[in-house]
């Protein structure tokens, strides 16, 4: 069976990783992880995505990946904080992205 070339798209890709990542982190919140452990969850699906998606697209991934994580995991409501935890994170994820891409 053969991939439409839609699928194969950076945009599309794109797309849907952050779907993933979106269903990773409900799947966390309805098993009631640790925020760890969700953080560990998230990084391995933005891994996985970003390793088909062009660097820029790598690294926008990991940074919407910190902003889910950070807005709706570790605060409330969507609101984004730069304390030093949050830093971290934010390093962590985007470090994970650049190197997912430059594997491939």
């Amino acid at each position: 069976m053969t991939t439409s070339a839609l699928w194969q798209l950076d945009a599309v890709c794109f797309a849907r990783a952050q779907v993933d990542v979106v269903v990773a982190l409900f799947a966390c919140a309805a098993f009631g992880v640790s925020q760890l452990f969700a953080l560990v969850v998230v990084a391995a699906v933005t891994v996985v995505h970003a390793g088909r998606l062009p660097i820029s697209a790598a690294v926008g991934l990991g940074l919407v990946t910190w902003a889910y994580f950070t807005g709706f995991v570790v605060n409330r409501y969507g609101r984004l904080t730069f304390e030093e935890p949050d830093l971290v994170r934010l390093a962590l994820l985007l470090g994970c992205a650049a190197a997912a891409h430059w594997r491939q």
